[in-house]
């Protein structure tokens, strides 16, 4: 796996309970998430990585959830085109800010053309694309050029699913070789390459997990995951998540890390 030195994320906007949602939650506490975006942070950093903080941006409620604007691969940054109109204009300021940072690449391929970055997921020379509402065919085929140039030999797979919003929503790799699934999401795909372990419905949120270098950050209050996440990694770190999984967001899609 990677040893990632660097992420960016952004502070959540005062606006962040006007965003998109598919869950019956009710409406998320600023304040909450506010604090449990900072102890996010704070664990990034606490696993060796410089975090560069962004501000708010109110007119953009969802743009905490820096995934999804841009892919970054080997040190290039691919800007996305998201499939909900309402967040394409965060990839404006997403560019900008990597542009400082690293190459980057268009996406490209024109109107019809949908990806989010949290429907990619990365294992190793592997990458699985969620084929979603947010990401079409024409979007992991743009996605699949792209990578082939920035890292030539790895192989990109689309996954047609539902039931959850994004691939990483229902399926994440505690390592490269094992892949937590939230039986929510539903695919019919199989992954030879890996052990795919699904959980208890009830636990399924908790398919989302992020390693980062020699420890990995999952959501608070799911043992299964805890446990199993301790057979892996020497630093296990549970982050309370309740304010974002209001509003469909997980781990994985507060932060860019390369």
């Amino acid at each position: 796996m990677p040893r990632y030195t660097h992420a960016i994320v952004r502070t959540p906007a005062f606006s962040l309970a006007r965003g998109i949602t598919t869950q019956e939650l009710g409406a998320p506490d600023i304040d909450l998430a506010r604090q449990q975006h900072a102890a996010y942070v704070a664990a990034l950093r606490s696993l060796g990585v410089d975090v560069t903080v962004l501000d708010a941006d109110e007119q953009y409620p969802d743009s905490c959830f820096v995934e999804d604007p841009a892919v970054i691969c080997n040190g290039v940054a691919i800007i996305t085109r998201p499939g909900a109109a309402a967040r394409r204009g965060e990839t404006e300021s997403m560019r900008a800010v990597l542009r400082e940072l690293m190459p980057v690449v268009e996406l490209g391929g024109g109107e019809d053309v949908r990806l989010e970055g949290g429907d990619v997921l990365i294992c190793d020379q592997r990458v699985l694309v969620g084929q979603t509402q947010r990401t079409n065919h024409m979007g992991i085929k743009r996605l699949a050029a792209h990578l082939r140039d920035i890292a030539p030999g790895i192989i990109t797979t689309g996954v047609p699913l539902d039931g959850v919003l994004h691939l990483k929503t229902g399926m994440t790799a505690l390592r490269p070789t094992f892949l937590l699934h939230d039986p929510t999401c539903r695919m019919e795909a199989r992954f030879p390459f890996a052990r795919t372990f699904t959980l208890p419905r009830a636990q399924g949120y908790a398919a989302n997990v992020l390693p980062i270098n020699a420890g990995v950050l999952i959501a608070k209050g799911y043992p299964l995951v805890a446990t199993l996440a301790s057979e892996h990694y020497d630093r296990v770190i549970e982050l309370d998540m309740s304010e974002f999984h209001k509003m469909d967001g997980s781990l994985t899609c507060l932060s860019l890390l390369w």
